[in-house]
């Protein structure tokens, strides 16, 4: 993972300082997919699922009028979910553009993460999936069965995400510090995304516990992310029909197989837990 060839950061004032090897802005190329008829079947499919439907209920106008609101025939249902299909698109494009800001930053980076930097953040990353457990009421076992996922692919989970985060936090540090930016206590609940009503009494007891610098540097990571974003230059790229196919085959295939592994499966149904 980590280039053990690139040196490791000098300290400053007892932290690591790095290096970025520039800082101009970065390229980014993102793919926005196309919404294809198939795409559009898979999101009725799940819709209806969800709602204990089928297609055969949207061939009845009236249904289709008194269950969907504002909605009246099956070909008005198209369109709506298309338009949320391509409103998703570009969200994830966007979501696909930061990404890769932050991933070409961390090339630029000029000294390798310390590993006790990585295995605290890992520590940190199980530790908090851990607590999403524990709110679900799952255990590990089961977990990885909800999942589909093997223990030694949770290890290889964690020991990836350690390593992004590592990298992410220190290039974006370099970034924040060359650019001269600075976060004020009003600025870490919009930038980290905690609510309003939180955000005071978080700092304080942050304070008190002497890890305030850490909730600090997050929001100055955050800002660095969203200045250099703000900076970089995004091609948007189309996905073409015969990408689009593919993907559409991939999706179908996976679905097809989790069918018919789901009677085999002692418990179903969405965890309401993401990796990220």
């Amino acid at each position: 993972m980590a280039n053990s060839s690139k040196p490791l950061p000098l300290m400053a004032d007892g932290k690591p300082y790095y290096t970025l090897s520039s800082y101009d802005p970065v390229s980014v190329e993102v793919l926005v997919p196309l919404v294809t008829d198939d795409d559009i079947d898979f999101a009725l499919d799940a819709m209806l699922a969800q709602m204990g439907a089928s297609r055969e209920e949207l061939e009845d106008p009236a249904w289709v009028a008194q269950t969907l609101p504002g909605i009246h025939d099956a070909g008005e249902l198209r369109g709506f979910v298309r338009d949320q299909l391509t409103d998703a698109n570009a969200n994830l494009a966007e979501q696909q553009k930061v990404s890769a800001c932050s991933a070409g930053l961390v090339e630029r980076l000029n000294q390798r993460v310390p590993l006790e930097t990585v295995a605290r953040n890992r520590r940190d990353g199980e530790s908090s999936l851990m607590q999403q457990m524990a709110q679900q009421g799952l255990t590990l076992d089961q977990f990885l069965m909800q999942m589909g996922m093997t223990r030694a692919d949770y290890e290889e989970m964690l020991d990836a995400q350690a390593h992004d985060i590592s990298q992410s936090a220190a290039a974006l540090s370099a970034y924040a510090r060359e650019k001269k930016l600075s976060v004020a206590d009003s600025e870490i609940g919009p930038l980290l995304g905690i609510p309003e009503d939180q955000v005071n009494a978080l700092v304080m007891n942050l304070r008190m516990a002497g890890r305030y610098n850490e909730l600090l540097d997050g929001a100055l990571q955050a800002k660095a992310l969203q200045t250099a974003v703000s900076e970089c230059v995004c091609t948007y790229r189309h996905e073409t029909a015969a990408e689009a196919q593919a993907r559409v085959e991939m999706v179908r295939l996976a679905r097809e197989q989790a069918e018919a592994s789901e009677d085999d499966a002692p418990g179903n149904g969405d965890t309401g837990m993401r990796l990220v």
